[in-house]
């Protein structure tokens, strides 16, 4: 296995774990909307949210990072004219991880706008 490919392992790894973290919230700010949470307990849960999203904040930048560092790595090691399969096909993964990360940045913002004017979402 290729240092490039265990990398990729890892980041990928940090992914799912980034995307339950998003779910828990995504969870505990629904359940708060929904009435489903007593209101003795409001703030705990939104502490937990809070927690939370400040734990995925943190997750996505050094996943950002990470995938970063893999790709200009990727872009040295590759040969452009002969565009090695493997190398080509791990730049595919990290395109669509960035993709991915995108889209775990619009639902960050979203969720802050939850977590810190609950009242408004805003």
């Amino acid at each position: 296995m290729s240092p490039a490919f265990e990398s990729l392992v890892v980041i990928c790894e940090r992914m799912r774990h980034l995307t339950g973290t998003l779910e828990l919230i995504r969870g505990q700010l629904l359940a708060e909307a929904m009435g489903e949470v007593p209101m003795d307990q409001v703030p705990a849960v939104r502490q937990t949210a809070h927690g939370l999203y400040l734990h995925a904040v943190g997750l996505r930048q050094r996943t950002a990072g990470d995938l970063s560092t893999i790709v200009r790595a990727l872009a040295e090691e590759i040969d452009p004219v002969q565009a090695e399969a493997e190398g080509a096909e791990l730049l595919a993964v990290c395109r669509d991880l960035a993709v991915t990360l995108r889209a775990v940045d619009t639902a960050l913002a979203e969720f802050k706008g939850h977590i810190e004017h609950p009242a408004t979402g805003t």
